[in-house]
């Protein structure tokens, strides 16, 4: 199929926002579910499952409108195999069935995490995927993913998460195509992003000796006795300037180090639980309004969605979500505003960009000065189950719409306080003009009813 036109994107994007029930931006498994079982009932979720990580190519764990938009109109033609390659794939899946399905696999070489080497046992089942373990130290390899859908893989912890993501971990391989760990390609690596080279993971081979076996034997003087020839033996002396230049062998390449944060901040990384509150040299701090403080359940915009931008392309439809009943009203105005591009653009300085620092001016009206200011906020905005609570992110990633409730969430003095309102007075509070005005026609009766902004307000 050729390039899909306009028309077709805008449509696709509509129905992609009615799939977006949790207005992320993106589509779960869940939400993939919901589509796939109107259309056939019969589907399982083992077919469910498969679609889902073949349209799902950057295997976040999230699809992205991209990703659907792709897959919808992919120009690879449908082929039919052949009896000799479908027997061809039928080996190969066997093959890798056979390779994946190992008792006990051992970790070896582990040098950030020491206490991760030794032997793990293959145990329960978490995400479709085998779990080895080990009962002490206490230790498990399960595949799993992050919340924010930017780590997907196997992950080394002290415990296997409740649900699919995981959140405290000592270290992760980025393989998310292998379906066992000893199996990985990637280099482990620890919350911090600091790689082990020397660790790996490898299969325990069963059986790899059988004591009864006379078969091949060899004779009693092709046995070792244990004896070290001179011309092999080493110094001990040298074995320090050996180990030094191994060392030097592993170096850090640009970019994979990490400095050494003492005993405290090894701790506070041992499972990743402040991993990413750990900020690099150089690195700009991250802005919290000190006049807007966010609750414990408000998460920064740009760490929910893995392309989060400022603006693609200002649209209408970008602010029509499931958003909380008594905000309707003002992402109404915001709608109608969009139809003008350059003056959403204007309301946030002309900046177009993602700011590192989380910080952003929006410009309000405010009727009781008669004049417009501008209100600082940071990117947090509340959440349920990690999505935005009301305003949500559009499906290619923007975040302006959340960002501008915000700021006049900020203005009222709280999201509480923006509740229920008229059309009319938002465009007031968006486009300026000293007051607003309205008529509604009261029910069962031909009386209009007149009403008017009246600033009672600072």
């Amino acid at each position: 199929m050729d390039c899909p036109s306009a028309k077709e994107v805008d449509r696709l994007k509509r129905s992609f926002r009615q799939l977006d029930s949790n207005r992320d931006g993106m589509l779960d498994l869940q939400e993939m579910t919901g589509l796939l079982r109107k259309g056939n009932t019969q589907i399982s979720d083992e077919e469910i499952k498969t679609l889902f990580w073949e349209i799902n190519r950057s295997h976040t764990g999230k699809v992205s409108f991209n990703e659907f938009v792709d897959y919808i109109f992919s120009k690879k033609p449908v082929q039919r195999m052949t009896a000799l390659q479908k027997k061809v794939k039928e080996i190969r899946a066997a093959c890798d069935a056979q390779m994946a399905d190992v008792d006990e696999v051992e970790i070896h070489g582990a040098s950030i995490h020491e206490d991760l080497n030794g032997t793990f046992s293959k145990g329960m089942a978490f995400n479709g995927f085998p779990v080895y373990e080990r009962s002490y130290p206490e230790a498990y390899l399960f595949y799993a993913w992050t919340a924010d859908g930017k780590k997907q893989g196997w992950f080394a912890a002290s415990r296997v998460p409740k649900s699919g993501c995981v959140e405290r971990y000592k270290m992760f391989n980025p393989s998310s195509h292998a379906m066992a760990p000893h199996l990985c390609t990637a280099i482990w690596r620890n919350p911090a992003g600091k790689l082990d080279k020397l660790m790996f993971c490898a299969e325990v081979e069963a059986d790899a000796w059988d004591p009864h076996c006379t078969a091949g034997s060899c004779l009693d003087e092709e046995l070792w006795d244990g004896h070290i020839p001179e011309e092999m033996s080493q110094d001990p002396h040298s074995w320090g300037d050996n180990e030094e230049a191994w060392e030097h062998e592993w170096i850090e390449e640009p970019g994979e180090g990490v400095e050494d944060f003492g005993m405290e901040g090894y701790e506070l990384m041992y499972e990743g639980a402040a991993a990413e509150q750990i900020e690099e040299e150089g690195a700009v701090e991250v802005w919290q309004d000190p006049d807007f403080p966010a609750a414990s359940n408000w998460q920064r915009l740009v760490d929910m969605h893995p392309k989060a931008i400022l603006f693609s392309a200002v649209r209408s439809d970008d602010a029509i979500s499931q958003a909380l009943e008594g905000n309707r009203w003002f992402l109404s105005a915001v709608a109608c505003l969009a139809e003008y591009p350059a003056w959403i653009v204007s309301a946030f300085r002309l900046n177009t960009t993602i700011t590192s620092s989380g910080a952003y001016a929006v410009r309000l009206y405010h009727p009781g000065k008669k004049r417009f200011q501008f209100v600082e906020i940071d990117d947090r905005v509340p959440t349920n189950d990690g999505s935005p609570l009301s305003a949500g992110i559009s499906p290619e990633g923007e975040i302006w719409v959340a960002l501008l409730e915000k700021a006049f969430a900020k203005f009222c003095g709280g999201y509480e306080n923006m509740q229920w309102g008229n059309v009319a007075y938002g465009m007031l509070y968006l486009c300026g003009g000293g007051g607003a005005e309205s008529w509604t026609k009261a029910r069962g009766s031909g009386l209009w009813r007149y009403s008017y902004t009246k600033w009672n307000g600072k």
